[in-house]
């Protein structure tokens, strides 16, 4: 996990990413590319770093904006970490704040049907439930009532494990654009800045991962960005890939029984039409996912 925090807003400036490792086509060791970023005012960027070894030297240097290296640092002893999902069967959800909307089967277009904070850990990553369902106003997804900004779920645990990642998943977009009323852009309605705590009383919380994209950043680069699947068809959703925010936690060793995932703030994308953007305030996702350090 890379953050950075400072005042002023650089321009064209970036950071890219490398392992010192054996490089395939020379066999000698050398700083293998990873990825890069751009520098955002607020630095948060994960980094998945595949390797053989058990630690690993990960160099960072940052761009300028004619393209020159202008600062380098060296990351020595990074350690790989082992992870597993912490099974769904396992898993509670809740919504102590009363946060979500509640609704069984709908016949009326203007009212969206099967909505409800259980369907966020059904195992449905993208959006397989409208389909089978045969009722195109129905979605098996989560969505908040109104004036939802901060408001959070609960995962409770079957036993406190270390949690490392947090999973949050976006419903596949369709070319119909069928979605939850009043859900109409839906990107306007996913959570841009979420935050994951952890407790073991439900009274003190540690705050475990932070994830923020400023609300009007280019669309291509924010977490959820992917293309239509075309027409809601089973053959399309298999096809697809689900998306996700990957909400990375430190692994310090302290286990938690309780996960708290909060929604502080969505994107507005809508700017160009008062009729789609969210004033309401209301998030709405597709599915949350544990993962915890392998014993």
């Amino acid at each position: 996990m890379l953050k950075a925090n400072y005042e002023g807003m650089p321009a064209g400036e970036g950071i890219d990413i490398f392992r010192v490792g054996i490089n395939p086509f020379t066999k000698e060791r050398d700083t293998l590319f990873l990825t890069n970023c751009k520098i955002a005012q607020r630095l948060n960027q994960f980094v998945e770093v595949v390797s053989d070894e058990d630690e690993n030297t990960i160099v960072v240097k940052t761009v300028d904006a004619n393209g020159y290296y202008v600062r380098t640092r060296v990351f020595s002893g990074v350690k790989i970490l082992a992870t597993e999902q912490y099974p769904r069967t396992k898993l509670a959800v809740s919504d102590p704040g009363n946060f979500s909307e509640e609704r069984g089967s709908s016949n009326d277009y203007q009212v969206a049907g099967q909505l409800g904070i259980k369907y966020l850990i059904d195992g449905d990553v993208k959006g397989y439930g409208r389909l089978k369902s045969g009722k195109k106003y129905d979605f098996y997804t989560y969505m908040t009532k109104a004036d939802a900004k901060d408001s959070y779920v609960v995962l409770t645990l079957d036993e406190p494990r270390v949690i490392a990642t947090v999973r949050l998943y976006a419903m596949l977009r369709t070319s119909s654009g069928n979605l939850p009323r009043p859900v109409v852009n839906q990107e306007d309605y996913l959570p841009s800045h979420v935050k994951v705590f952890g407790s073991n009383d439900m009274e003190q919380w540690d705050e475990l991962a932070d994830f923020y994209q400023p609300i009007d950043s280019e669309y291509e680069n924010i977490w959820s960005c992917h293309s239509s699947i075309g027409n809601l068809t089973e053959e399309n959703l298999d096809r697809a890939n689900p998306v996700f925010m990957n909400l990375v936690c430190p692994t310090d060793g302290t286990e938690y029984k309780y996960v708290k995932v909060q929604c502080l703030d969505h994107f507005d994308y809508s700017v160009w039409n008062d009729q789609f953007r969210n004033f309401r305030n209301i998030f709405t996702y597709q599915e949350l996912e544990v993962y915890v350090q392998k014993d």
